[in-house]
């Protein structure tokens, strides 16, 4: 995984900030949270795309060698 692709706590601290900061005036975002915003999400979907290819690799390791016994 690339280093530039893991989420940190520093990343959900801005993150849970962000969504605090915006619910309490109502849902106005500015354009810096919601850059901030969408590269966090990149960051989370880029995990879950990679850990789900790594489960199906994993999945389909496992059933070729169940195969070949």
């Amino acid at each position: 995984m690339d280093v530039s692709n893991r989420l940190n706590l520093s990343d959900l601290k801005i993150l849970t900030n962000i969504i605090s900061r915006c619910s309490q005036r109502g849902g106005i975002w500015s354009a810096d949270e919601m850059s901030t915003v969408a590269k966090l999400y990149e960051k989370m979907k880029t995990i879950i795309e990679q850990s789900e290819e790594q489960e199906k690799e994993q999945h389909e390791l496992s059933q070729n060698m169940s195969n070949s016994r």
